[in-house]
């Protein structure tokens, strides 16, 4: 029993040291860049899809009723487009050694449950025995859906701005 308890403790202690000394890997490094990186695309796309949102709230009660229906079938869109963003960031995780500043939005005046740039537990525990080039790996394959993500709603909002321009 003595002998399991030295053993969790070495063991509690090399975690310890490895996770300290990981801030000043290349990779890591990479790593936060690329999260940084896509948390601020991410709030990049999010305030966009609130704005238009917004906006399209502050005319819609005062339109007829064609185009009020038009209107509401692109605040649709942009809810949709608001789940997917959510659902990406389902998936996000953390960089091991590394802090990230979170601006939490909680968009409940229109109805969202939007929880921003919340790393579940669960994800961050994906990440045990992952190497640096691994977490490097995943943060690129966030960004990377992560811009698909961006390229559907830049289409959406060109469509919704087209609209717009024709009236």
């Amino acid at each position: 029993m003595r002998l399991r308890m030295i053993a969790a403790a070495a063991v509690m202690c090399a975690a310890f040291v490895a996770c300290d000394g990981k801030a000043g890997n290349r990779q890591l490094r990479e790593a936060a860049a690329v999260h940084e990186e896509i948390l601020a695309t991410h709030d990049s796309i999010y305030h966009r899809l609130v704005d238009k949102r917004e906006e399209i709230n502050a005319r819609i009660d005062g339109l007829p009723p064609d185009k009020k229906s038009a209107n509401e079938s692109m605040l649709r869109s942009i809810k949709k487009s608001m789940d997917i963003l959510n659902t990406w960031e389902e998936s996000l995780v953390g960089v091991p050694g590394y802090e990230f500043e979170h601006h939490h939005h909680h968009d409940h005046d229109h109805g969202d449950d939007h929880h921003h740039h919340h790393h579940g537990r669960e994800n961050d525990r994906m990440l045990r025995g992952m190497s640096d080039k691994e977490i490097l790996e995943l943060q690129k394959a966030l960004r990377s859906r992560l811009n698909e993500v961006k390229a559907e709603i830049d289409n959406l909002m060109d469509t919704i701005e087209m609209y717009e321009r024709r009236d």
